[in-house]
């Protein structure tokens, strides 16, 4: 733990000028694979952006956490922690958006880093998929509903996560994955 005043690596900001928002929060279910795969998928609306593909891959997700970076400018860090796994190599994603008056805009995700047997499928969703899914969502920064789909993560699924991993989906609600192009409601 570095601290407080000492520059983060790889940044200008310092521990005492990044706070995890809304403060730290030791959670019981932290590290268990599958629990925030199943609170994504039963969470009404972001269940609607997630295929059956990525919900293989959220399986592996073992945290979230929510980062508010408020020096030089107020932004918002997303961090996905995810255990080894035969999709990708990384063990933490992270996507930022800049807040403003107009909402949030994406400004940058960590590179996914690809396991080889599985870049050439990632390539395909990415670049042939018209619709977008969780995965396509977190690589791209100008895809239309982003800061929407970003909102809900971080202003609802994380401090409500026990309410969507408990919840019980309506008959016929979310029996159906994604396939066409997407309208995040509000």
């Amino acid at each position: 733990m570095k601290k407080a005043g000492t520059p983060l690596h790889g940044s200008n900001q310092t521990q005492s000028e990044m706070a995890t928002f809304p403060g730290t929060r030791k959670r019981p279910y932290r590290g268990n694979r599958g629990f925030w795969g199943k609170a994504f998928g039963n969470h009404p609306q972001l269940s609607a952006v997630i295929s059956e593909q990525d919900l293989r891959m959220l399986r592996f997700m073992t945290n979230l956490k929510v980062q508010e970076v408020t020096f030089p400018s107020a932004c918002r860090r997303i961090l996905l922690f995810f255990g080894k796994n035969s999709y990708f190599q990384n063990e933490v994603l992270v996507k930022e958006y800049v807040v403003s008056a107009a909402g949030y805009r994406a400004s940058h995700s960590t590179p996914i880093q690809w396991s080889q047997h599985y870049e050439r499928e990632a390539y395909r969703r990415q670049t042939h998929d018209n619709g977008l899914n969780f995965f396509n969502w977190f690589c791209g920064h100008h895809l239309a509903g982003s800061g929407r789909i970003a909102e809900l993560i971080m202003d609802d699924l994380w401090p409500n996560v026990l309410k969507y991993y408990e919840r019980k989906k309506a008959p016929g609600e979310g029996s159906h994955r994604r396939t066409g192009s997407f309208k995040m409601p509000r």
